[in-house]
């Protein structure tokens, strides 16, 4: 485990590696649920819960996360090198992206954000109890969407953002959080050495999915998996172009995603493809170094994530 990680568990939301009342309800399902009231100045598009099942809500984000971090493993496990044509890179690139994808929305729900789609239904919930409560503010409806989810430490208030974009927005959302981390690691009781190494982790991490600081949304990862898989492009389809070195790399994925995050410098890249299977593989890497780390702090048996990612990473290992 790397000491970036073990810095970084302390401002993590430890309550949701507990052990929770047995549920398999999300975040979603818990907005069904109605357990709060809808706090004054809402918009149809932005506005605040105050909590009264806080047990509920923590088991909620707990399989939410555990959700995504499944997906992230299953999916990085299977890139590879096609068996039959071994110079094609494309399938290796999309699933790789969805690894990262999920990886990034599983480290997101760790720090308390979720970026989820609310349907109809779900927004329909919440104007229900705005609508009961004559909350000051309250027009004819709730948008439904996709929308920023940020919940406080205490798990007492969840505040809503409607956003436009699922991929986009979640990346952009990433970057907040690197940048609000990188501000708070000061706040930790870790040593100076720690901190520098999870700044540097943070670092690298936003210089993966933005390429070395030229895409400012956080997105590059998605803009070329979108290159490849609608324009064919970067030589990943027939005639292929992959070169040894780009081979090498995705040969590696399968083992060094496992590794501790300190190995990595996908900012040392100098080709596009290569960047983005580096920098996939350090998000994964920071997926299960934080889920460990997390889970060996707070000591609960038989918690969602003991039965289920953490599970699939011992399996990984074998």
């Amino acid at each position: 485990m790397s000491d970036a990680a073990r810095a970084l568990s302390q401002l993590a939301y430890l309550e949701i590696f507990k052990k929770q009342s047995k549920t398999l309800a999300d975040v979603k399902a818990w907005i069904a649920n109605q357990d709060y009231y809808v706090d004054s100045g809402m918009t149809p598009t932005s506005f605040t819960l105050s909590v009264y099942d806080r047990e509920g809500l923590q088991a909620a984000l707990a399989n939410d996360c555990n959700r995504m971090s499944m997906a992230a493993i299953e999916s990085i496990c299977g890139v590879e090198i096609e068996s039959i044509f071994s110079k094609s890179s494309a399938w290796a690139t999309i699933r790789a992206y969805y690894a990262s994808f999920f990886a990034a929305h599983a480290i997101l729900r760790v720090f308390g954000y979720s970026y989820s789609q609310l349907e109809f239904e779900h927004t329909k919930k919440i104007f229900e109890v705005a609508k009961t409560l004559n909350v000051h503010g309250m027009h004819n409806k709730i948008e439904h969407g996709f929308y920023c989810i940020r919940i406080d430490r205490e798990f007492k208030t969840i505040k809503f953002e409607k956003k436009n974009d699922s991929h986009k927005d979640m990346w952009r959302g990433l970057l907040t959080l690197i940048e609000q981390l990188t501000n708070d690691i000061s706040k930790t009781s870790a040593l100076s050495k720690h901190k520098s190494e999870a700044i540097d982790l943070l670092s690298e991490t936003r210089k993966g999915v933005t390429k070395n600081g030229v895409n400012i949304a956080g997105n590059w990862l998605s803009e070329l998996r979108n290159q490849v898989n609608y324009k064919q492009s970067h030589g990943a389809w027939h005639p292929n172009k992959m070169g040894v070195a780009l081979q090498r790399v995705i040969t590696n994925v399968s083992s060094h995603w496992k590794k501790p995050s300190e190995i990595f410098s996908p900012s040392e890249k100098k080709q596009e493809m290569e960047l983005f299977f580096e920098s996939t593989t350090l998000l994964l890497s920071f997926l299960q170094e934080t889920l460990r780390e997390c889970a060996d702090k707070v000591g609960d048996k038989k918690t969602v994530f003991q039965l289920g990612a953490l599970r699939m990473l011992r399996t990984t290992a074998n």
